[in-house]
């Protein structure tokens, strides 16, 4: 059964691949593309956060008008929370701080 573990390995691998896409073409394209409600500003100035339903709508994994009794898919945001544990993206948290309501790239991920 290794052959199985290893083969979710390597999608699980490919999944971080796209969310780091999504978050560096986000950034490098100055979030032109992105409704201003799904991209939030940095409080301190830096580099804005984006929503991870955005990030799970390009990547095909989030519907926004689901069918009857199907519930949007979320692996997005389990791959997102994977790279933060990571130190990949960092999250922006609600007031709160029980919500992440942004994500974006670590400094040292962009430059990677």
């Amino acid at each position: 059964m290794d052959h199985v573990r290893l083969r979710t390995d390597q999608a699980i691998g490919l999944l971080k691949d796209v969310v780091i896409d999504v978050l560096k073409n986000a950034q490098e394209s100055e979030y032109v593309d992105i409704p201003p409600k799904k991209c939030k500003p940095d409080p301190d100035g830096g580099h804005a956060y984006i929503e991870a339903t955005y990030i799970g709508e390009e990547m095909g994994t989030y519907e926004k008008k689901r069918k009857k009794g199907k519930s949007p898919g979320r692996i997005h945001r389990e791959i997102l929370e994977k790279l933060e544990d990571e130190g990949r993206v960092e999250s922006l948290r609600s007031k709160s701080g029980k919500q992440r309501i942004g994500w974006r790239l670590t400094e040292s991920e962009y430059n990677r």
